[in-house]
C-alpha cells in the first residue's frame, strides 16, 4: 500500500517513503544533510524561503572557499542588509557607483565558492492571497511561517 492510501487510513508513513528517488524495493536509502536558510517577507503579500543543502564534504568545501573569499576582499562577514551603509565593513565601497568593479569582484567570489561547493539551491514563494484563498476553499488554517524551534 503506498504512503497516499495510508494517509488516508491514519496509518504511518516509513521515512524511507518519502525519499526523492524511487529505489527498488529492498534498496531504499536516506540521506541526512546539512542546510542553511532564510526568510524575507513582505508584511501582506508574499513569503519567500531560500537556502542550500549538502554532505559533510560540501560544506567543507563551502566553508574553506567562503573564508578565502572574505578574506580575498578584507571584509569579516557577508551580510546584504550592511550593504550600502556608512558604517560595517562595507563602507569602503561608497559611494557605490565609485566602486562597481570591486563590488562586482567580491559578489563574484562569492558566488564561485557556493558553485565550487557543488552546494544544492532551492526557493520557494507564497503568496499570501493565494494561501488565505487556498486556506478559506478549504477549510484549513496553514501558515507560510513557522519558526522553527529547539529540539531537545
Amino acid at each position: 500500500m503506498t504512503a497516499a492510501k495510508r494517509i488516508g487510513a491514519q496509518a504511518q508513513i516509513r521515512i524511507s517513503e518519502l525519499a526523492i528517488h524511487s529505489w527498488p524495493p529492498g534498496s531504499r536509502i536516506m540521506a541526512a544533510l546539512t542546510g542553511y536558510f532564510d526568510d524575507s517577507r513582505t508584511e501582506g503579500r508574499i513569503f519567500t524561503l531560500a537556502g542550500y543543502v549538502g554532505g559533510e564534504r560540501h560544506w567543507e568545501v563551502f566553508q574553506e572557499q567562503w573564508n578565502r573569499a572574505l578574506d580575498l576582499h578584507e571584509v569579516p562577514y557577508f551580510h546584504m542588509r550592511e550593504f550600502g551603509k556608512d558604517s560595517g565593513p562595507y563602507k569602503k565601497w561608497l559611494p557605490a557607483k565609485d566602486h562597481q568593479r570591486e563590488i562586482a569582484s567580491f559578489m563574484g567570489s562569492l558566488a564561485r565558492s557556493i558553485g565550487r561547493s557543488q552546494l544544492k539551491g532551492f526557493g520557494s514563494i507564497v503568496r499570501l492571497k493565494d494561501l488565505e484563498r487556498f486556506n478559506r476553499d478549504n477549510g484549513l488554517a496553514l501558515e507560510p511561517y513557522t519558526p522553527l524551534r529547539r529540539v531537545n
